[in-house]
């Protein structure tokens, strides 16, 4: 389960779209409690945490709530006209009356249609499991964004992936060197693609008492992108154990 919902994290990481340059990477340690703080968050925060440090996803989880289906009362289907009788009963059953619609409304099982589409509908659900129902799991800012993404473990925020304006690679991961406290590993693989394109590259690499952090600058002519995804230590060490412990594909 926890290695299914890294990979699940890591592929969300990779659909994400660039977004504006204004986008800046801020960070700042607290150095008192060993927090890495970027773009306003850090690792281990609790939801409560997160949420005043994002007011904007305050307003999101309001808007979801906003949106579900209301009910209906016995008093609301009286007024109704026959066509809207007729209306409302086939968003349940194809033939009821005002008086059975009624009843219903009294038994709690009349709501108003819900209008939000699977795309927001979708948003809704994992935004509500995660920072209400303590569900683990990622979230974005918005139904259409895929970037910013935030994970949460146990109601903590574990993970978070966001995409930096490229050509900022260098300026980056300098920041992030005096931010972790650590030395990076520096990694540079060549790609190509099949119109005879060939790139490296730049990636770097953390591994801290508090979490593990990846750069990766993509030099592909057609998308570029730099990417900076991090992961608490516990979360990374637990991912690491359990791959060790997996049988070969030749056990």
């Amino acid at each position: 389960m926890l290695a299914d919902s890294i990979l699940l994290f890591d592929r969300g990481v990779r659909m994400y779209k660039p977004v504006l340059v204004s986008m800046v990477l801020t960070l700042t340690v607290a150095h008192a409690v060993s927090q890495t703080v970027i773009k306003g968050h850090h690792i281990g925060e609790t939801v409560q945490e997160f949420l005043q440090a994002s007011p904007d996803m305050k307003d999101q989880l309001a808007t979801c709530h906003a949106g579900e289906p209301k009910p209906i009362t016995p008093e609301q289907v009286h007024a109704l006209s026959n066509d809207q009788v007729y209306v409302l009963s086939l968003d349940y059953q194809a033939g009821l009356n005002r008086k059975q619609l009624e009843q219903m409304a009294r038994d709690g099982k009349l709501f108003t249609k819900d209008e939000r589409g699977f795309v927001v509908l979708n948003f809704c659900k994992f935004v509500v499991d995660v920072l209400e129902k303590g569900i683990a799991g990622p979230i974005t800012q918005t139904p259409y964004s895929s970037t910013p993404m935030w994970g949460f473990t146990d109601g903590r925020l574990s993970s978070m992936s966001i995409s930096l304006p490229t050509g900022s690679f260098a300026e980056v991961e300098a920041d992030l060197t005096k931010r972790i406290g650590v030395q990076p590993v520096e990694t540079s693989p060549s790609y190509s693609n099949g119109y005879g394109a060939t790139w490296h590259n730049e990636i770097a690499s953390w591994l801290s008492q508090e979490l593990t952090a990846t750069l990766e600058e993509d030099h592909n002519p057609v998308k570029p992108s730099l990417m900076l995804s991090v992961t608490s230590r516990s979360l990374y060490d637990a991912f690491v154990k359990a791959k060790a412990a997996a049988p070969s594909p030749l056990d």
